[in-house]
């Protein structure tokens, strides 16, 4: 559930979570505007950033010790498109969908390394999943999360994650409405923004439409 007073410029933007997806479909963010609709790209780019940051900035305020909210050293093993799939599959084997009371994104890589169930919305398990990758051996300049929309009439309304695996290959991780990781370039969703583990405190809003733009994230 995604629950946040926004302020974009003038416009006050009210953010609500909904039910848990069902059928394929993902959690809805509901936008409500000063009575203009639909946004500009422009008013679009400034909600994703600020909420991007806002939420990073908490996530990292209450847990310190996720991998992408210092700059200490890390071991780092490019994974293939296996290791990827396999260790998101494990991710997300005792994973139970339940919409937050309180809107924040949380990393429960602990309740996956020990087997045990565990909770969350789709923030939750991106974040859960890139950690995960990231511990074993993902460098932080090849995974993304990635704000989605996926209704195709506003800024974003889900989070997924993204990953390069050693071949340049893009996957897409983490995402709540799919069984497992998928090729990046099958995503049907509009992405409206994205931020890179290792500068998390970057949001960019490539306000995109159609085709998955995967030669904007080629790691430089």
């Amino acid at each position: 559930m995604i629950r946040k007073l926004l302020i974009a410029g003038a416009a006050l933007l009210v953010l609500t979570g909904l039910a848990p997806p069902s059928n394929g479909a993902s959690e809805q963010i509901v936008i409500i505007k000063d009575q203009r609709l639909p946004m500009t790209v422009g008013e679009q780019s400034q909600v994703t950033t600020v909420y991007g940051l806002t939420s990073i900035t908490e996530q990292c305020a209450a847990q310190p010790s996720v991998l992408w909210c210092n700059r200490n050293p890390l071991p780092e093993k490019t994974l293939d498109a296996y290791g990827i799939v396999q260790l998101s599959l494990e991710v997300k084997d005792k994973f139970h969908y339940t919409s937050d009371k309180v809107d924040n994104w949380r990393v429960h890589s602990s309740e996956v390394l020990l087997g045990q169930d565990w909770y969350g919305d789709c923030d939750d398990l991106a974040s859960t999943t890139l950690d995960i990758l990231i511990r074993a051996g993902q460098p932080r300049n090849r995974v993304w999360l990635v704000l989605a929309d996926v209704q195709h009439n506003g800024p974003f309304d889900h989070l997924v994650a993204m990953v390069q695996d050693v071949d340049g290959h893009f996957w897409i991780v983490g995402d709540t409405s799919a069984q497992n990781a998928y090729p990046a370039d099958r995503i049907k969703y509009r992405i409206a923004g994205t931020a890179r583990g290792d500068h998390m405190n970057v949001w960019e809003a490539p306000s995109t439409s159609g085709a998955f733009p995967i030669s904007k994230y080629l790691v430089e």
